[in-house]
């Protein structure tokens, strides 16, 4: 079953361990649930620490807090032993952190974020009481976001543009909120790489990113846009598009995938934000589907169970409180909605 299920936060705190084995249970945790690393500190005997972790959809939010401070580094051999494809969002609440990735050597202060490549080196210094918020994103899905994300990794963003402001009072929110209170996962998820692609720019879309790359980038745009419409086809897309159908099939084909793949994908990534959101909880399971496109509700249900391993009204009863109102009242039927639109 999907991960975006299991959304229960995890806890790990120094304050129950015994005296002088605080700093050696927090290397060990940090090592083994967020990534593994050498860490020093001048204190290692009054070592106070906590880390608050939860999946939210594809990215792991990770709340942390070090009294002390620290000298962490990622090493090449660090890499080799755990090289897990991510990038690192880190934001800092309280206190700083110093630098040097990607042979660049550069400060974080508060309320400012920088992107981290996991699979390159790095080290950095912690200033004494420092807390924020670290987003471990897989590689691979926020380059189906971001073109070129590695263009942006090294550089700090503040709130001297307009969008690196909305983003970072986004990832202040996160900071400071209960895991518990978090939201619908992907909505979040989504929220977070759409700021920071904002927020980096022009540095992920100047004259590098344009091309073939940046035509299937609008080909996948025009999908999700008009993904709830159950008559779409390759035709109207390449109409909308201002391109040949063959084209259109070339653009699919040079990214290794076809149309009615990524169609199905964004439906059902859809559904599923849809039936974990409190908001959508009125509208019943058949009617999500409808509005995503899918005009036969057993072939939604059938879709939706080999993509998440689990049909979406199971679905829809682990990720909400409580369960949805399948036979709402207030719940619009299917020819509600076509009536309405």
């Amino acid at each position: 079953m999907d991960t975006a299920i299991r959304q229960r936060p995890r806890v790990w705190s120094t304050v129950s361990v015994e005296p002088g084995r605080a700093f050696n249970f927090w290397v060990d945790v940090i090592c083994a649930e967020l990534i593994e690393l050498e860490v020093r500190t001048g204190d290692p005997e009054s070592f106070d620490a906590f880390l608050r972790q939860m999946q939210v959809g594809p990215i792991q939010l990770n709340h942390i807090y070090t009294r002390e401070a620290q000298e962490v580094s990622r090493t090449r051999a660090a890499i080799g032993r755990n090289a897990t494809l991510n990038f690192e969002l880190v934001y800092v609440r309280s206190g700083g952190l110093r630098y040097t990735h990607y042979g660049k050597a550069f400060t974080v202060a508060e309320n400012e974020c920088v992107l981290i490549d996991s699979t390159e080196p790095y080290a950095f210094e912690s200033a004494v009481g420092t807390s924020g918020t670290t987003l471990q994103i897989p590689q691979g899905w926020l380059r189906s976001w971001i073109a070129r994300p590695e263009e942006g990794v090294a550089t700090v963003i503040r709130d001297a543009t307009p969008w690196g402001g909305a983003f970072l009072a986004t990832l202040r929110a996160l900071s400071t909120q209960p895991l518990e209170a978090i939201g619908p996962a992907d909505l979040i998820s989504e929220q977070v790489v759409s700021l920071l692609r904002l927020a980096m720019s022009p540095a992920v879309d100047g004259k590098r990113t344009e091309g073939a790359g940046r035509r299937f980038r609008e080909i996948l745009q025009l999908l999700r846009h008009w993904a709830h419409d159950e008559t779409l086809n390759p035709d109207k897309v390449a109409t909308l598009g201002g391109i040949s159908k063959r084209s259109l099939h070339a653009q699919f084909s040079a990214a290794n995938t076809t149309f009615s793949k990524e169609l199905m994908s964004i439906r059902l990534e859809r559904a599923r934000r849809h039936l974990s959101d409190p908001l959508f909880s009125h509208i019943r399971v058949s009617d999500i589907g409808w509005r995503c496109g899918f005009v036969d509700a057993s072939h939604f249900a059938r879709k939706f169970t080999e993509r998440f391993g689990a049909s979406p009204s199971a679905y829809r009863r682990v990720t909400l409180p409580h369960g949805g109102a399948e036979s709402s009242a207030i719940a619009p039927s299917v020819s509600d909605c076509r009536s309405q639109n």
